[in-house]
């Protein structure tokens, strides 16, 4: 399809009002026709300024509410996270021994699963074990904690 039947088919598609609404919003013309014309201006705007791609917004039917699409990628997205983070069994492991995983996500990516289980064993919380300079491992900062050094202390040493 050339740029004249695009356009043609943005202006069929949406009035003057919300071609300026996309224009004000940061929309582009080949962006908002891409999405279902299921999906009303406003939820392309939302979609848009939520980073939910057309691919992503197109696989929801006409029924799911604009604002739960968002609400489900981005949990998507957190589990997509979470999961290339700790990996399956580290998931596993968190949840075994009751660990959270938005608690666990606070702690510092140098942190393994097992880490953070050890640390919250210990009553050490993500922001004390984030302290730590980075050069010091999460199972040096395990071994650091067990031994009483505090962030402080061992930071004197890098």
């Amino acid at each position: 399809m050339g740029i004249e039947e695009r356009i043609k088919g943005y202006n069929k598609r949406f009035n003057k009002k919300e071609r300026k609404n996309f224009e004000e919003n940061g929309v582009s013309l080949d962006q908002a026709l891409n999405y279902s014309p299921e999906f009303s201006p406003t939820a392309i705007v939302l979609f848009s300024r939520e980073g939910i791609k057309p691919h992503i917004a197109n696989v929801f039917s006409k029924r799911t509410k604009p604002r739960h699409i968002v609400q489900i990628a981005k949990m998507e997205r957190t589990k997509s996270k979470l999961l290339k983070r700790f990996g399956r069994g580290g998931i596993v492991e968190l949840f075994k021994t009751g660990v959270k995983l938005k608690y666990a996500h606070k702690y510092d990516s140098r942190f393994k699963a097992r880490d953070i289980v050890e640390l919250v064993k210990l009553g050490c919380s993500p922001n004390r074990a984030n302290l730590y300079y980075h050069q010091f491992s999460g199972l040096e900062i395990v071994e650091l904690v067990k031994l009483g050094c505090s962030p402080n202390r061992a930071n004197l040493y890098y």
